[in-house]
């Protein structure tokens, strides 16, 4: 049993690690691929090929595709705020700010959730959750405040922040909702639904083409298509089934300290004090909040 357990122990870190290193990877990659492309239909391309890969991995694994018609509401609502709307808003923040500040801004989501809780499902706020929420209220502030003054705009930031509450919406769709579909399988499919909704977006708004002219370029799109999207969502939900939500959640500050930590050798993004003290203070807020009583 107790052999057992380790070696639970030691996956459940695994995919932990994997899970938040990729996610933060994908800031990086992100960036370094806007240089040439609009942000909404890089996003689209994105999620059409993960959502596909997805997809095909569980078809050539004998998994069901179909969904029932509780699932098929919750993912379109999964698609539409998660997928469409926050990665949306957040590509076009990663377009005018940083990698980094980005990851800080969307991974505020947690704190969002735990408002939404309160709001609408009248839960009620451990002391220790308290203090999370003001800790990351603090850390937001300190790490935008650096941005006083300098080349980004605040524009930028209401996208970060607007697509941490979207993604906030999708969490809660996903707390509230009773389905029991495979989560691998309902997001295949909102990361494909969502990114049909990318592409009109990017058809409305948008005159740029989609292009790849380096093999850098490819390389970095294959690892945010592929590996920043589909794999990284697989390591996330096999961490789910073995340590839970609540337990799980609370390490996505990892999410945003791989996301500085790659930004300074790959795009030459060397953290502030006062960017290094907002991260803790958000990353400590993160715990807090998800911390199991």
């Amino acid at each position: 049993m107790n052999a057992t357990n380790a070696t639970n122990d030691l996956k459940y870190l695994f995919y932990l690690v994997a899970a938040t290193f990729l996610f933060g990877s994908s800031f990086v990659a992100t960036k370094i691929l806007l240089a040439n492309n609009p942000p909404v239909l890089l996003a689209a391309f994105r999620f059409v090929v993960g959502g596909l890969f997805t997809l095909i991995f569980l078809a050539a694994t004998r998994n069901s595709l179909m969904l029932t018609r509780g699932a098929t509401v919750k993912t379109l609502l999964v698609g539409t705020f998660q997928t469409a709307t926050c990665m949306g808003l957040l590509f076009l923040c990663i377009e005018r700010t940083n990698a980094p500040l980005a990851a800080v801004l969307l991974f505020t989501n947690p704190i969002w959730v735990t408002i939404w809780g309160v709001v609408f499902l009248k839960e009620r706020l451990r002391p220790v959750q308290v203090i999370g929420l003001l800790s990351g209220f603090v850390g937001v502030v300190l790490t935008v405040g650096i941005t006083s003054g300098s080349k980004f705009d605040a524009l930028g930031i209401v996208f970060g922040l607007a697509s941490a509450i979207c993604w906030s919406l999708a969490t809660m769709v996903s707390r509230i909702s009773k389905d029991t579909t495979n989560p691998i399988l309902i997001n295949g499919w909102q990361m494909l639904i969502g990114s049909l909704m990318l592409f009109a977006w990017s058809y409305l708004a948008e005159t740029k083409g989609f292009s790849l002219p380096t093999n850098y370029d490819v390389f970095w799109f294959a690892w945010l298509a592929i590996m920043a999207s589909a794999f990284a969502f697989g390591f996330w939900f096999s961490a789910l089934r073995i340590g839970g939500a609540i337990k799980s959640s609370s390490y996505l500050f990892l999410t945003p300290l791989f996301t500085m930590l790659l930004s300074i050798p790959i795009l030459g993004n060397v953290p502030t004090s006062w960017q290094i003290i907002g991260f803790l203070f958000v990353g400590s807020g993160l715990y807090l909040i998800n911390r199991q009583p």
